[in-house]
């Protein structure tokens, strides 16, 4: 928080001189000259500010030269507060301005342009009620300096990040320094150090020990579930509730109970929205900026332009599945979209880590099929462009830890598909002789491609006993680092264009060539954990299981994908 303080101290100092600081010069402000009254804080410059704090302080001995590190950090915070004044001025010149609908059927339409708390009880007021009763919680500063924070954006998306463990991090960085449209406001931890050490190294301006806290600050727009497993369905309907688009990890929960209530919970949220927007259609109401009014607060006017914008898109839920952002794999893919390969007949997925995680992660991890096999569940959808119809599993372990808590290191499962194709998925929780080991083979009746594993270096050693070369990248966050920054990219991206109204929904995403490759729904998600646990109960009980005794709802999408398998066959005849 020091840094928030010392920003905040700069701007409250400001405010109290802005009117002998608004000619742009200390000299002139030492000497009571006023300055042209148009100009205010928003257009002080950084070096402004660095002047006015140095001006400030008490007389110091002279001292000698400085240090590296002191003239190193010194360039460093003055870059910082340079982007600070920047995003405050821009975001402070905000306008009111009435926000167009994009759809042409709506473009007049003047209910479009405000939010009313609809009277009654019941799920479908739950929404509204939590995004009223939103308050800014504290922050050291002035009332102005704290809602200009982050101050809404359309084009831009306020992030923040629950949990700051190992994949907390990598997201934190990715959207603190590589996404363009995104801006990190806060970050929480249930581990206060963890939460402190990440919001200074990325220059957050807010943590939270609360994950709750975090979701309820109507300065975030968006919140990114990196939290232990046990807590995802819980933040996520919390989420829902408050408006928040949603990035979760996967995933979702271990038990479809779970998953179908969190799932249950955002389209009622959802279906909140529409009718909220219906009603605020029907009733005629303008905000007060268009009444002639005013706002009695910048989270008043903050709400009400995030609220209509929520109305267009609702609430969006994005499942981690990062894979599906690996170019090699997205090759794959476009390959089976072009027709390249012609009707798909095999897959083969191999996934393979060099070591185990520490026994005390896996018991909570769901198993071997939960937590390492659900990404190549996932990828053999992705990639075979079906549904899965039986599943047959069998493993082995290895570890003596391991198998105290009944899971398996070593297991190979067979997944039938409704288009035909067939799948074999190989995973390891430990080849350390191989490093992390991560491919796959795509054949098909006309073609087939190969996705092999990514190395070091290309440098390759001969000497008289053959041909060597280095072991592949030996740890996922290598592998996958650039497949991690596509995914946030595309799901922060995707929110954007939501609130522009040039994208449809992630669940309702079509196969088109606009949209080739849509984002993991909740649908996903959720079909990923039903094909881990038909894993297990087909390891329990040594016998393949049909999806629909894990969960029958599923059987009219498996005929669905039969009858769309068949379409596609024909045309491929």
């Amino acid at each position: 928080m020091y840094r928030a303080d010392y920003r905040a101290g700069l701007l409250r100092r400001s405010a109290s001189k802005s009117e002998t600081l608004q000619s742009g010069s200390l000299k002139d402000a030492r000497a009571g000259v006023r300055a042209p009254p148009e100009r205010d804080i928003r257009q002080l410059s950084s070096s402004d500010l660095l002047s006015l704090e140095a001006s400030e302080r008490k007389p110091r001995e002279p001292k000698g030269p400085k240090t590296s590190e002191e003239r190193i950090y010194e360039v460093m915070l003055r870059q910082e507060l340079e982007s600070f004044v920047r995003l405050t001025a821009s975001a402070l010149r905000l306008e009111d301005e009435v926000l167009e609908d994009t759809d042409a059927d709506e473009s007049n339409d003047p209910a479009e342009e405000g939010a009313v708390a609809a009277e009654g009880t019941g799920p479908s007021r739950v929404l509204l009620r939590t995004l009223t009763e939103q308050v800014l919680p504290p922050v050291a500063g002035t009332a102005s300096a704290q809602s200009a924070v982050a101050a809404y954006n359309p084009s831009h998306v306020r992030v923040g990040i629950i949990g700051c463990g190992r994949i907390g991090q990598v997201h934190a960085n990715n959207l603190a320094n590589r996404v363009p449209n995104a801006i990190l406001v806060a970050v929480s931890d249930a581990l206060e150090e963890a939460a402190r050490r990440v919001a200074a190294r990325f220059h957050v301006p807010i943590w939270y020990t609360k994950a709750e806290d975090l979701v309820h600050d109507p300065r975030v727009d968006a919140v990114v579930i990196c939290s232990p497993t046990d807590t995802h369905a819980p933040l996520m309907k919390e989420c829902a509730r408050y408006g928040k688009h949603i990035f979760c990890e996967k995933p979702i929960a271990l038990g479809l109970d779970l998953i179908d209530e969190a799932l249950a919970t955002l389209e009622a949220a959802n279906a909140d929205l529409r009718e909220q927007r219906l009603q605020i259609r029907k009733s005629g109401l303008k905000l007060a900026s268009e009444t002639g009014g005013d706002y009695l607060s910048v989270a008043q006017w903050e709400h009400d332009r995030r609220l209509r914008r929520l109305q267009r898109s609702g609430v969006q839920l994005m499942v981690a599945f990062q894979r599906r952002y690996d170019q090699n794999f997205q090759r794959a893919r476009l390959a089976h979209d072009s027709g390249f390969l012609g009707r798909p007949l095999k897959l083969h997925l191999v996934s393979r880590d060099p070591a185990p995680p520490p026994v005390s992660y896996l018991k909570a991890s769901g198993g071997i099929w939960l937590d390492q096999a659900i990404h190549d569940f996932d990828m053999a959808r992705f990639l075979l462009k079906s549904e899965p119809v039986e599943v047959f599993a069998t493993g082995l372990c290895s570890d003596p830890a391991i198998a105290e808590i009944g899971d398996c290191d070593h297991v190979m499962t067979h997944v039938r598909f409704a288009n035909e194709a067939i799948c074999v998925i190989d995973n390891s929780r430990s080849t350390p002789h191989q490093a992390y080991d991560q491919r796959a083979e795509l054949f098909g009746t006309d073609g087939s491609i190969t996705v092999g594993n990514e190395y070091p270096n290309t440098a390759e050693y001969m000497d008289k006993i053959g041909q060597h070369r280095d072991k592949p990248l030996n740890f996922f966050m290598e592998r996958y680092a650039e497949a991690y920054l596509q995914e946030i990219l595309a799901w922060v991206q995707h929110l954007v264009e939501m609130r522009a109204g040039g994208a449809r929904s992630i669940d309702m995403a079509e196969e088109t060539e606009a949209a080739a490759l849509p984002l993991p729904s909740g649908f996903d998600g959720r079909i990923a954990v039903v094909m881990a646990m038909a894993a297990r109960r087909s390891f329990d009980l040594k016998r393949p299981v049909m999806i629909t005794e894990i969960d029958p709802s599923l059987g009219p999408v498996i005929e669905n994908a039969r009858e769309e398998a068949k379409r596609t066959h024909k045309r491929l005849e």
